[in-house]
């Protein structure tokens, strides 16, 4: 499964009620499972980001529809990569032609 790299925000909603961060939590982990991807791993960071996930989704068009979900709810606002196993580049680079 595509594997995904969500960068978050809180928005001023979610700052105000922060007390219910474990419940969105929560609630974000049974979107996930509810719509066949897997939260990962799951950190609150200081910076730039207040919060980063890892996500493995059956592929894009899942993964958009989780984070039109997530966003909906207007608790947070997000920045999506799409990330690459190292492993896999390596073998896909390994292919590239010689010069």
């Amino acid at each position: 499964m595509p594997t995904f790299i969500i960068m978050g925000n809180l928005t001023e909603k979610a700052v105000e009620k922060i007390r219910e961060e474990g419940e969105r939590q929560k609630n974000a982990y049974d979107l996930a499972k509810q719509l066949g991807a897997e939260v990962k791993a799951l950190y609150y960071t200081m910076g730039k980001y207040d919060w980063i996930g890892i996500v493995e989704a059956p592929d894009n068009e899942t993964a958009l529809k989780g984070l039109f979900m997530l966003g909906a709810g207007g608790f947070t606002r997000t920045r999506t990569m799409l990330a690459f196993p190292a492993d896999d580049v390596a073998k896909m680079t390994a292919d590239l032609p010689k010069e």
